[in-house]
């Protein structure tokens, strides 16, 4: 018996879907044993050690950009991770706030994670 060749569209959708079901549980356990503080912030730290991969650049070369160009760097950071937020969450779901060159707002509306 041959096995059927799942398309690759499903194959994303059904990605997409673990992935919510993963982190949707993750907060929901953080959020009953009183940890959504300790988890976001664990979140944060990890999210921060991996920016440089994250953003296409590499450790060094972000470091080294960071202290030339702080403002430019921080604004290519969020642009990187808000695209890279699309994977997740559809485009018309995501606000970006600028407050100045080096602090921004991003708000995600409709959150899959949190109405599951």
């Amino acid at each position: 018996m041959e096995i059927e060749k799942m398309p690759l569209e499903e194959k994303y959708e059904r990605l997409l879907y673990q992935m919510t079901l993963v982190w949707a549980e993750a907060y929901d356990f953080n959020k009953k044993q009183g940890t959504t503080d300790k988890w976001i912030n664990y979140m944060t730290d990890v999210e921060k050690k991996l920016l440089p991969y994250t953003t296409g650049l590499g450790r060094v070369f972000f470091k080294f950009i960071k202290k030339i160009a702080p403002g430019k760097t921080f604004k290519q950071t969020v642009n990187k991770v808000l695209y890279d937020q699309q994977k997740w969450h559809h485009h018309s779901n995501l606000e970006l706030s600028w407050i100045s060159n080096r602090e921004a707002i991003w708000k995600v509306k409709n959150c899959p994670f949190l109405r599951k």
